[in-house]
């Protein structure tokens, strides 16, 4: 076992005009030539040129004449998701709910991947009053793109609008953090501090700043997996897993703290005891690209505290993941505790102090999940009862 390291151009055309014509499409008589004269060639216009002048026309608040292009457009590329979404922002814009409600659907059936549809869609279902359906496409498009600014910011909105204030002041921290230079980043400022007081209050004397059951497959966690990692909601719980050897998933719920105090419950499910799971604190970055620092036990009763840098985790404090007895051993059940204090980082686990360490490097950052393989892979760990508390 090593527990040693972790080291288009397709046309368009406008239609010309044409002779006024009479009853059963005669030319109509009186002053006009015997024979019409030769009418002009339709003006060429490209797809491009259309979602352009749709733009302008939109800049405009010309919504009439911006849905016309657009309408040409996608007479031109049915399947253009981004003619669709365009479309969508402008009947939003022109008070048009409903269509632009189903042009956004129809851009994200198209391409589920733009990150951009869901944050639209999301900020259309919070005008319609569905909270709900706004959270789970704001969190989607966190998910699809974890440095997506505005994202952040609508859902602070719609999470003052819910009255959970801890949960907007987090997304307003990582919204500065993205783009510290916006243009309404003192307006936030000034925001971020007043919805802090109200947070600090609604935690009361226990600090509690995020907690979640996993009984809401919306709740908004996202992961750096790929096609070899599992990271999902699961039988009210969230499942990390890795298929392959010597390798790690992890999964944040886009919540910015400093000094905490963090638990959940792990419980393998899959895969071998040869593993390491736990909590993360103090992720910098997002996605493939987080720093952290990792409180990890294993199935057969060893623990540690790992730092990743990079491409490398490893451990600090202690040379190699060393046994303790307060670790329950195969599938049972553990409670995970991890406090990240100013430099001090500390481990318990089912209420037992296993150990501490210190380190500075990291002082603020994403809580989270961590799952890990070594030798064999097919680690599956199903977490439960996250919650995030200010340690003082």
């Amino acid at each position: 076992m090593r527990k040693t390291g972790f080291l288009i151009a397709l046309m368009l055309w406008l239609a010309a005009c044409t002779l006024p014509m009479g009853p059963g499409g005669a030319p109509q008589a009186g002053n006009q030539p015997a024979q019409p004269e030769p009418q002009a060639s339709p003006t060429p216009i490209s797809f491009d040129a259309a979602l352009s002048l749709a733009q302008d026309a939109s800049n405009r608040a010309e919504w009439d004449v911006a849905l016309a292009y657009l309408d040409a457009a996608l007479l031109a590329q049915p399947d253009s998701a981004q003619a669709l979404r365009q479309r969508g922002l402008t009947h939003q814009s022109a008070g048009n709910l409903e269509q632009a409600l189903a042009d956004l659907s129809q851009a994200i059936t198209l391409d589920p991947a733009q990150p951009a549809a869901y944050v639209s869609r999301g900020w259309l279902y919070a005008q319609r009053g569905d909270s709900a359906a706004a959270l789970a496409d704001l969190n989607h498009a966190i998910q699809l793109s974890p440095t997506y600014a505005q994202a952040y910011r609508n859902r602070a909105a719609l999470q003052v609008s819910l009255g959970d204030f801890t949960a907007a002041s987090f997304d307003l921290q990582v919204y500065l953090s993205l783009v510290p230079g916006a243009a309404d980043a003192a307006a936030v400022q000034v925001e971020l501090a007043d919805l802090q007081q109200q947070a600090s209050a609604q935690a009361g004397d226990a600090g509690l700043l995020f907690v979640d059951d996993f009984s809401d497959p919306a709740s908004g966690w996202y992961s750096n997996g790929g096609p070899e990692t599992q990271a999902q909601y699961v039988e009210g719980g969230y499942l990390l897993g890795h298929s392959q050897p010597n390798a790690v998933v992890w999964a944040l719920p886009a919540r910015l703290v400093t000094d905490t105090r963090i638990q959940a419950t792990a419980t393998r499910v899959g895969g071998d005891d040869d593993n390491f799971f736990g909590l993360l604190c103090r992720v910098q970055g997002t996605g493939q690209t987080g720093d952290f620092y990792a409180f990890i036990i294993s199935s057969d009763g060893h623990f540690g505290i790992a730092k990743k840098s990079g491409s490398s985790l490893s451990l600090i404090g202690q040379e190699m993941m060393m046994r303790h007895p307060a670790i329950r051993l195969g599938s049972e059940p553990n409670v995970i505790t991890a406090i990240c204090a100013g430099n001090r980082l500390a481990l318990y686990v089912n209420g037992e102090f296993v150990t501490e360490t210190t380190d500075d490097e990291y002082a603020l950052g994403q809580a989270g999940l961590l799952a890990g393989t070594f030798d064999i892979g097919g680690t599956q760990i199903l977490f439960d009862d996250f919650s995030v508390h200010r340690e003082p």
